[in-house]
């Protein structure tokens, strides 16, 4: 070891005999010069003291006796400021003036005319800056280590609330009230639930705009059913127009409730939205409201009930082949779309009326049901659509 060497040595021992003094300067810089450091709401003077001094020692020590750089101290601040909430350019800045004083420090301890310790100190500023970047790249990690279990412990808790103020189970109106305020949502107001399938995050993002720009805003939560959202509706009417737009980019299917003013109706308004959203036939997609397709919503809260009448309805088709089978079900699915109309079911199906009118005459003849008969055409009807949102049981 020369001699230059032997000097920075000691004159970072003689700096640790100072050690406090200089933790203090340092504290009285950063107070000054980094305010959303400085100014946190948790973090106290005593604490910028506490962490400034101990990792002002380890510096000196690391330079006077080659004792490692704690970078678990590091570490263990960048998760305590992630915590508290201090900007991460804020905590780095604070890094930095603290190794600029340092290293000023030491280099107004060196007597003007020892040009040979002066220059080592110089030589040396490299490592010095090495060490920056260590403690900077540990403590940028360790914060944002931190940062992202915060964001998931946050939406672990936020999860946690939507399902309670969504349970359909018995739940006390106060706990029900304490989620809604955690989540921010006001008592009374103006919300709806959706229930969603096939929404990924690109799709939520893009709702998410949709609905800020009419003044709404949403709360997610992933189901075992698919996604469910709490919707504010703000104070104008919510206006679906252009909502569907977001559908047709992906395969989403959607149903939402009626418009709710009292949070503690949320968990009866997302049985309509699921309602609703099972209103919409197999393999479709788009928007369904509660309510807009009453026969869909009554179909898809007793799915079971409905397709056993559809298959009692139809048993007479039973004993068909399954191409003739499906022809007559698409006939009679077209005919109804129409309106009745057999010359929009022939033009939906590309075909002629009279073979409309002859399949749907051979549907009458096997179902012993009249569609020139409200009550019988109901029957018919209620049993195509159960078809169409659950798919053609087996009719046997």
């Amino acid at each position: 070891m020369d001699s230059a060497d032997s000097a920075i040595r000691e004159l970072c021992r003689r700096a640790l005999t100072n050690a406090d003094d200089l933790a203090s300067r340092v504290v009285e810089q950063i107070v000054r010069d980094e305010s959303e450091l400085a100014d946190g709401s948790e973090v106290s003077v005593a604490e910028i003291s506490d962490a400034t001094g101990h990792l002002i020692r380890n510096f000196l020590l690391h330079m006077a006796e080659g004792v490692p750089p704690d970078l678990g101290a590091v570490r263990a601040l960048g998760h305590r400021r992630a915590q508290q909430g201090v900007p991460l350019p804020a905590l780095l800045h604070s890094f930095r003036i603290g190794f600029r004083f340092a290293w000023s420090y030491l280099v107004d301890q060196v007597v003007p005319v020892d040009t040979d310790t002066l220059r080592a100190l110089v030589e040396q500023a490299d490592r010095m800056w090495v060490l920056l970047d260590d403690y900077s790249a540990e403590l940028r990690d360790a914060y944002r280590d931190r940062t992202a279990e915060l964001l998931r412990m946050a939406e672990a808790e936020r999860h946690q609330h939507l399902d309670t103020l969504l349970a359909s189970g018995p739940v006390e109106t106060s706990r029900r009230l304490q989620s809604a305020e955690a989540l921010g949502l006001a008592r009374k107001g103006r919300y709806l639930v959706i229930a969603a399938q096939g929404a990924g995050p690109a799709v939520r993002t893009a709702w998410e705009g949709a609905l800020a720009g009419r003044g709404a805003g949403v709360l997610w939560r992933d189901s075992p059913d698919g996604t469910v959202g709490v919707v504010g509706a703000g104070r104008a009417p919510l206006d679906w127009a252009g909502l569907p737009d977001l559908l047709d980019a992906e395969d989403v299917r959607l149903g939402s409730s009626e418009t709710f003013t009292s949070i503690l109706d949320a968990a009866r308004a997302l049985r309509q939205a699921r309602l609703a959203l099972g209103s919409i036939p197999g393999g479709a997609r788009g928007h369904h409201r509660y309510g807009q397709f009453p026969l869909g919503c009554l179909i898809s809260a007793n799915p079971e009930d409905a397709l056993d009448l559809a298959v009692s309805t139809l048993h007479g088709l039973a004993d068909l082949p399954q191409p003739q089978r499906d022809a007559l079900l698409d006939t009679l699915t077209a005919w109804f779309d129409a309106g009745g109309s057999t010359d929009g079911a022939a033009q939906a199906l590309y075909c002629h009326r009279n073979t409309v009118r002859y399949r749907l005459r051979h549907v009458e003849e096997l179902t012993g049901l009249q569609l020139k008969d409200p009550r019988d055409a109901s029957h018919l009807y209620l049993a195509v659509q159960a078809f169409d949102q659950f798919g053609r049981s087996d009719l046997n």
